[in-house]
Formats: structure tokens, sequence, C-alpha cells
């Protein structure tokens, strides 16, 4: 029996040695280390971290404490409990995510785990079998969250890739130019481009390396941590530096998003109610040379008499879009916006740093916007860039830096308020300095300003574009006082002004409307 018994083991281990290895990588699995960057998505969904950061071996109530003091946003927060985690606990792994999420009956999750360890698996799986995955793969691999990412970074990654040579121009020209097709289409288009050239490529390795490497030089932190998966897959790790500032300038620029939406003159359209607040559409119009004194005199009587509806239709002004404003091929773009007091202006301005907030494309090609405005001494008699930041931290000086390293790239200054610089400073402050390119000279600025006081931003001779912003037209006045009273006031206030020309004639003006 012994002897029987002997053989089916010696014969059975025979086997399996002439067999070999049946699988050179099994894969993570759940056994494995989870990478910060995709449990960060995974987790995305998750409301309660504490409770779940609680079931983590080695995490204390202390450590959640010490963390909800010091991070803000909901996604640091998780970050800094899984850089912890790591740090308490070395040996880490996708087995204890998945038992503290058990733990909390977080089934969604759960699944969402278990899908992508399998799609990981056959990544792997792929490896396993040829030796080293093609570029191409892992490209394709990624491309579905590579092209979420670039989404809301159309023409930034677009510009990035072009310049340093990776896009040709008509590629990067008809991503910009294409009228019909949505950000997301655009960037399913730029990311099935890069597949095209990973097949005809020489090198493909070398160039999805440059590609990484671009991606990871553009700040954004999804698209740093989709590059970074990316080159772990190739062999190539990516050593983030402790003294990188990418993380303190994320962590900033998420500080300030959330002061600018908290902001209270903000809406998504216009016209607007906000609270008791009304605020009317906001008409742009770029002004051109007149072509007659007669047109002139025209716009003049309009502005005058508040028949502001009538001056788009004067040949020398043409109605401007945000988006046509804030023109992304411009590189260095300087605005002036200007209008008389309570036309908009700052309205405006609040206007625009909420649509960055939210990630509107009009905006989505600046990193940072830093609001500016010149009612605050410290702005006006600033010297340094470090004096331009309203919202302190410990974190502007590493944005400071930032921005200085890359002469101003991907920011736009908004400076509100020119009119209240005294003459001096409009000669020689540091916001001139900056509107004149003679520092930050990649940045785009936007400045506004008071009709009276246009002339002198107009002799520093670096305009762009000039705005003017002119408020209410004729029937919308209406529309305003029916959103502002009640009915039967709304109709007594409307049949009165239709004998009082004087006062309507003011009422263009959004403030005055509002009194």
């Amino acid at each position: 029996m012994y002897i029987i018994l002997g053989l089916k083991i010696f014969f059975c281990s025979l086997l399996l040695l002439l067999s070999g290895d049946v699988e050179l990588n099994p894969g993570p699995v759940i056994d494995e280390r989870p990478d910060i960057s995709v449990l960060l998505d995974l987790l995305e969904p998750l409301e309660n971290w504490q409770l779940f950061g609680r079931q983590l071996p080695g995490i204390t109530q202390q450590i959640i404490d010490m963390i909800q003091q010091s991070e803000r946003s909901p996604r640091q927060q998780k970050e800094a409990l899984i850089k912890k985690w790591f740090e308490e606990n070395p040996k880490a792994t996708w087995k204890d995510v998945v038992a503290a999420l058990k733990r909390r009956k977080e089934t969604k999750l759960i699944e969402d785990i278990e899908d992508h360890l399998a799609s990981t698996c056959d990544l792997l799986e792929l490896k396993s079998n040829h030796g080293q995955v093609a570029p191409k793969e892992v490209l394709r691999f990624y491309s579905e969250k590579l092209t979420a990412a670039i989404t809301n970074n159309l023409h930034t990654i677009s510009s990035a890739l072009y310049a340093n040579g990776i896009m040709p121009l008509n590629i990067k020209s008809r991503i910009s130019s294409t009228t019909g097709s949505s950000d997301y289409e655009k960037a399913s288009y730029l990311v099935t481009t890069m597949l095209r050239q990973m097949e005809a490529s020489l090198n493909p390795q070398k160039d999805l390396i440059n590609i990484c490497h671009i991606l990871i030089n553009q700040k954004h932190q999804t698209l740093s941590d989709i590059a970074i998966s990316i080159l772990d897959q190739l062999g190539q790790p990516y050593k983030v530096n402790s003294l990188d500032p990418l993380d303190d300038v994320q962590k900033y620029i998420a500080i300030l998003k959330e002061k600018y939406l908290s902001q209270s003159i903000i809406a998504s359209d216009w016209p607007p109610r906000v609270g008791r607040d009304f605020f009317g559409r906001l008409t742009l119009v770029r002004e051109n040379n007149f072509t007659s004194q007669a047109e002139y005199e025209k716009y003049s009587w309009c502005m005058l008499r508040g028949h502001i509806d009538e001056i788009s239709y004067i040949r020398s002004y043409k109605e401007v879009a945000i988006k046509t404003m804030l023109n992304p091929d411009i590189l260095s773009l300087r605005v002036a916006i200007d209008g008389p007091p309570g036309i908009g202006k700052t309205t405006l301005c609040r206007k625009l740093l909420n649509m960055w907030s939210k990630g509107s494309h009009e905006l989505q090609h600046y990193d940072l916007v830093l609001y500016c405005p010149f009612r605050h001494k410290a702005i006006a008699e600033a010297t340094k860039l470090v004096d331009l930041f309203v919202y302190e931290s410990p974190k502007v000086s590493k944005v400071v830096d930032w921005i200085l390293e890359r002469e101003g790239k991907g920011l736009l200054i908004i400076f509100d308020g020119w009119d209240e610089l005294s003459t001096q400073l409009r000669e020689s402050s540091l916001a001139t300095k900056i509107i004149c390119r003679n520092q930050l000279v990649r940045s785009s600025v936007i400045v506004t300003s008071r009709t009276y006081a246009t002339a002198s931003i107009y002799q520093l001779e670096c305009l762009n574009l000039n705005v003017h912003v002119i408020g209410f037209a004729a029937d919308e006045i209406n529309y305003v006082i029916k959103g502002m009273l009640s009915q039967k006031l709304a109709e007594k206030l409307i049949e009165d002004l239709q004998f009082r020309s004087d006062v309507l004639s003011l009422c263009y003006v959004p403030l005055v409307c509002s009194m």
C-alpha cells in the first residue's frame, strides 16, 4: 500500500515537473498591494470614508481625525487615508480593502473592485502569453479612462502633444475647429489617433513613454495617475519626486474651486435668480473702429438713453460669446472688459470663476484661474506674484514656484477694477507688468474697468480684444421686474415706467434695475 502511494506521489510530481509553470504570472490579484490611483478612482462613490477607514488594519480613529483636520476635499481625505494605511501596514492588499467594504456592506464597490481585478488579470495574462505587452495594447487597455480624463482638458492636451511633436497639425486643427462634436467625441478621436500612431511607429514604446511624460507634466491628477500606471505596465516605473509640487498645486486648485463655487452671485445661466438677487443676461460686444461719426453718435445716444438692444445692430459692434472671448488658440491672451458702474463686470468675473470651477469647456485650457480685485490694497500694491493670491495657504509658495517655472502657462489672471488703481500704479504695478507681458509671458489676463479708465489700458498696446458689457436689453427689463416683485407690484411698476422714460433708460444697468 505504501509503495503504491509512493509511486502515485512520484508520478504526480513528475507530471507537474514536465508540465512546467502553468501560468507565469497569475495576476493581482487579491493578494497584491493596490495601486493608489486606481483605488482612489474605485472608491470615488464611497461617501463615508471614515467608517471604511476604521475597518482597515492599522488605522485608528486618531488618524482619521487628523486627516479630517488637514485635508478639505473628500478625494484628498481618501488619498491621505490610503497613504497612511500603506505606511502603517506595508503588507496591505486588495483583500484587506474588500474585507473592509464587506464589513460596511458596500456591495456595489466590491463588485467594481472584482471587475477591475478581473480586467487587470486579462492584461497580465496577455503579458504572460507574449512576454511583453505591446504598447498599443497597454494604451488600448487604458483608452476609456484616458478619453474621459482628456475630455476635461482637451485643448491643453492637444496643444501639448502638438508642441512636443507627437500630434500632427492637421489633427490638432481638426480637434480645435470641428463643430457639432462633443469634447468626449474629440477626446476619443485623439486617443484613436494615438493608437494608430502606435501601430505605425518604429519605436512605439518610446512614443508611448513620451506621451505619458507629457500627460504627467500637465499637472492634472487623473491624467498623471493614468500615465504613471501605463509606465508601470511598460516596465518604466515613474518615481514621484517628494519635492514635486504636483500634489500641493492640485490641492490648492481644489481649495480655490471650492471657494469660487461658494460665492453667492453665481448661476449656471443668464438670466439667473439667486436668492433675493436677480441678474439678467450680460450682453458682450466687441468694439471695432467706427466707420463714421454718425455711428459713434448713434452708439453714444444708445448708451445715454439705455437703448442697449439697438447697439448690436450698429455695424461697428459685434456680439461676442464667452467661448470666442477666451479663444484657446491665442496664447498669452489679453482682454479688457469695460462698462459703466453696476453693469455686471464683477458678476461676469464670478460667472467665469464658477464656469472654470465646474470644468466648463470654455475655460478647460486653464489649469489655474486667479481672481485679483484691485479694491484690495494688497493686490493693487503687489510687488511679488505671491501677493496676488487672495486665498492664503501653506501651499501657495509651491504654486508660485510652479507658475514661474512654466512662465505662466495654463494660468488665467482676472484683474477686476482697473479704474480703482492710481495713475502711478497703472504705469508701474506688478499687474501692469503682467498685462504688458514683461512677466509671466505665457499667462492669459482679463482686466475689467469702468469705461472712463479704459483708455489707459489701450495705451499699454497689448490687448487682443476689448469687450463692453452693456446690460439688459429693453424687453428684458420687464422680465427682470416680474422676477423680482409680486405680480401686482410688477404690473404697476411696468405701467409707471411707460411714462417715466428717464427712469426706464437707467434700468438697463442691472444694479440700478434691482433697486
